[in-house]
């Protein structure tokens, strides 16, 4: 009678252990099915990928080489040959990004954004990060004409007092104060303007990175343009960057 009862109770230990296996078994085939991994890999499946833009401008580019090497292209007329050549030399020309006068010269990747074929519709500017766009098309000569006179003189440690608003140039001292602070200035990069201009205001504030031997600071220029005259009115100094 006990063997038959610890049988009995082996058999029902025995089906409760694979019940729970069963169980916990299906548990983790669900989780595996909603993880992370499953369903980015079923979004990747359903993503329409676009073919690859390299390939397409190479093979356009090869296409005219080969072009001009062709049988069709050897049958044309002499005069014939020299206008296709003139014409595809006037698309190159017309396609080349040329920087506007009063920027540094930056060295630009063709077809970085745009297809050599389909260039943009405005002037494309270069940028640098964590300072901005060097799109100076809206920032009058004048003001780097006055920002120029203020650099100099603040090498010098001198406040060249004809740059400064009338209304405030009571602030003399603090802007010496502010020049003993900082390093001689080699160079400087102004970058795109803010400009506002209603009925109470028409200012101009202006990004300005002031390069030295170690590094930079980054500053902005607050200048007010007071019957067609410019004038600083404040400078915003941010800290020494270490390069």
């Amino acid at each position: 009678m006990k063997k038959f009862i610890f049988e009995i109770f082996s058999i029902f230990i025995f089906f409760i252990v694979f019940s729970c296996s069963d169980s916990k078994t299906a548990i983790i085939v669900t989780q595996a099915d909603n993880s992370l991994r499953n369903q980015m890999a079923h979004l990747d499946n359903n993503i329409l990928w676009t073919q690859n833009l390299d390939n397409i401008l190479k093979e356009e580019e090869n296409a005219e080489e080969n072009y001009e090497d062709s049988e069709e292209f050897k049958r044309l007329l002499p005069h014939e040959q020299r206008e296709y050549i003139r014409k595809k030399e006037e698309e190159k020309e017309k396609n080349k990004r040329k920087i506007p006068e009063g920027l540094q010269e930056v060295a630009f990747h063709e077809r970085l954004f745009y297809p050599k074929n389909h260039p943009p519709m405005e002037p494309l500017y270069p940028e640098i990060i964590d300072f901005g766009s060097l799109d100076l098309s809206l920032l009058a000569p004048e003001v780097k004409v006055v920002i120029d006179k203020f650099i100099q003189g603040m090498n010098e440690e001198k406040l060249e007092i004809d740059c400064i608003s009338p209304e405030t140039r009571f602030l003399e001292p603090i802007f010496l104060e502010d020049f003993s602070s900082i390093q001689n200035i080699d160079s400087y990069i102004i970058g795109k303007p803010i400009i506002i201009q209603n009925e109470y205001l028409n200012e101009y504030q202006v990004p300005v990175r002031m390069k030295c031997e170690n590094g930079y600071y980054d500053s902005l220029f607050f200048l007010v343009n007071l019957q067609d005259s410019f004038f600083i009115e404040q400078v915003n100094y941010g800290s020494f960057i270490s390069e």
